[in-house]
């Protein structure tokens, strides 16, 4: 568990850019996102006559009439507008919801007030300009059925004072006759009462009597031969009734033929008006809050970030452990170099001095494990009976702190009273000199196997790490420090490998050794470089330096490989300790 904690810190960065990421994508959409909301108007329809609220007609007015709202002038087009209006109507009451949607929480309600206005004007339009043609069309209808009927009805009046005419006349002769009957009557009933009066004292055969009753008998003959009623009366009432009821009928007609009905349709109300309208927008039910967003982005970037370096750290192959390293390549450890909360190692980019055991000479805890590697260096697991002066320091790959590990290894030796030569073997790429702060150009390794430069003019001491920028009192601190020396790489070369190859390489390696106790070379990465066997076979021994978790189990077989082409004793090949480094 202790290992994979190490490892997941090793792949921090594979949790650290996913979760920064996203989080800054989470926040960033949690601040720039405007909430959504929505208003509505709802508008009573007659009929719609076919015209809808997302019409271009209507949608181009109400962009024109809210010109004046600026932040709807940016998005004037009719297309985006339509996305933000839905509709639902009820055919049956014929109410009709607008619903908007939109960001602006003034202007949502406003714009779809807006659109209800002008839906309702559009229809209102419409159905006036629908009203006005049935007006005239009612209005051109009425007028000729007025004039046709116009004659009719003189015709029928025509027709009906000739038939009160003849009813007048008749009644006329039916009154003389009546009083004719009327007065025989009487008299038959005078002279039937005289009868009466005359049987009281004759008999019927008085003259007087035969004479009554001759007359009686001639008025009964009469009134039995006068007409009752006159002939063509009943035939002259029908014709009046017609002539009545034909009248009648075509009055009613012409009163409702009156210009009235078409005043009334033309103050009958429009086709469509607004019921009610939302003063106050509400957010939809789909509205996340800031909080919100924030709280979720949080735990996805942590998630992602987790998942992410979870997964680098089953896929890499990299080694934590001396053990680990030891079961991979069969090779000792020679050390190991742990972590110091104060004490970090720069070796891609070397540019202060905090990384020398100079900073900590009182601090043992810093110094000892560069003692149990001097401590291995000496022990005859290393020398295997054999004085190993010259040890060259190297790395699989590049920056797992073989530069920090030789230099505070010679301050060490040089410490407990050894003189140590430290030497800049790595031609490609040189940081001893920056290191420990030695300024200008100065001749080095390469001019001394080349251009013929004495050693003395070549190596650097005190001197010159005082006049470089070291510091003086460090420099005083740090006991044994002028037994340190150092000869840096020296001018760039193009190809420095027949340089190393050379018989000049040998005679000053064999003179180092012979002028002092232990000779360190700062070598390139094996799998960068094209001198490293030949550095490799010039010295007594090397050591790998290896950065925990940092390089792959395959390149640090490639590099042993590289190094150690056959099987056998360890003692007996060029790469004789691993120095696992935790330090950075």
């Amino acid at each position: 568990m202790q290992n994979f904690i190490k490892k997941f810190y090793k792949k921090k960065v594979y949790f650290i850019v996913p979760f920064l990421v996203i989080f800054v994508f989470a926040s960033i959409y949690g601040i720039l996102r405007r909430p959504l909301y929505q208003a509505k108007a709802i508008v009573k329809l007659e009929n719609s006559f076919g015209i809808e609220p997302t019409s271009d007609e209507v949608l181009s007015r109400v962009l024109s009439n809210l010109g004046k709202f600026n932040r709807i002038s940016s998005a004037s087009s009719i297309a985006s507008l339509k996305d933000k209006i839905s509709i639902d109507k009820d055919a049956s009451s014929g109410i009709m919801e607008i619903t908007l949607r939109g960001n602006d929480y003034n202007v949502v309600p406003k714009l779809a007030r807006e659109i209800a206005n002008i839906y309702v004007l559009e229809v209102n339009a419409k159905a006036s300009q629908l009203k006005r043609g049935i007006i005239k069309n009612q209005e051109i209808a009425s007028e000729e059925y007025k004039s046709s009927l116009k004659k009719e009805l003189a015709e029928a009046k025509k027709q009906l004072e000739e038939s009160e005419g003849k009813m007048e006349r008749i009644q006329d002769q039916e009154r003389g006759v009546v009083d004719n009957v009327s007065e025989l009557k009487a008299q038959l009933a005078e002279l039937e009462r005289t009868r009466e009066d005359f049987l009281k004292i004759y008999t019927p055969a008085y003259p007087d009597v035969v004479r009554i009753d001759a007359t009686i008998t001639a008025l009964k003959k009469r009134l039995e031969v006068s007409p009752k009623e006159s002939d063509g009366r009943l035939k002259v009432e029908r014709e009046l009734k017609d002539a009545q009821k034909i009248y009648n009928t075509l009055k009613e007609n012409w009163d409702e033929v009156n210009l009235e009905n078409i005043e009334e349709l033309k103050n009958t109300k429009g086709a469509a008006t607004v019921i009610s309208y939302t003063d106050k927008p509400v957010a939809t039910t789909h509205i996340i809050r800031k909080r919100t967003i924030f709280v979720m982005g949080f735990a996805a970037s942590f998630l992602a970030g987790l998942i992410t370096a979870l997964i680098a750290v089953f896929l890499d192959t990299a080694m934590l452990t001396a053990q680990e390293v030891f079961s991979l390549t069969h090779i000792p450890v020679a050390g190991t170099i742990p972590y110091f909360k104060s004490f970090s190692l720069r070796e891609m980019k070397i540019k202060s001095k905090g990384n020398l055991l100079l900073e900590y000479e009182s601090d043992n805890s810093v110094i000892e494990p560069y003692r149990l590697i001097y401590t291995y260096i000496r022990s005859g697991a290393f020398t295997a009976g054999s004085d190993r002066k010259a040890i060259f320091f190297t790395s699989a790959e590049r920056g797992e702190g073989k530069t920090i590990t030789a230099s505070n290894l010679a301050l060490v030796m040089a410490r407990s009273g050894k003189k140590v030569l430290l030497i800049d073997s790595n031609l490609s790429s040189p940081s001893i000199n920056i290191l420990f702060g030695i300024k200008g150009r100065r001749p080095g390794f390469t001019d001394l196997l080349n251009k013929g430069v004495t050693v003395e003019d070549a190596i650097c001491g005190v001197t010159e790490f005082l006049l470089g920028g070291l510091g003086v009192e460090k420099a005083i601190k740090f006991k044994g420090l002028d037994r340190l020396k150092i000869i840096t790489s020296g001018s760039p070369v193009s190809d420095g490998t027949w340089l190393i190859r050379s018989e000049r390489m040998r005679l000053l390696i064999n003179e180092f050794k012979s002028t002092f106790d232990y000779v360190i070379l700062d070598g390139p990465s094996i799998l960068h470089s094209a001198d490293i066997s030949a550095l490799v076979s010039e010295c007594d021994a090397s050591l790998m330096v290896y950065l925990s978790g940092k390089t792959s189990k395959s390149s640090v077989r490639s590099a042993i490989l590289r190094l150690n082409p056959s099987q056998g004793n360890y003692k007996n090949k060029p790469l004789n300790g691993i120095v696992l480094n935790q330090c950075i």
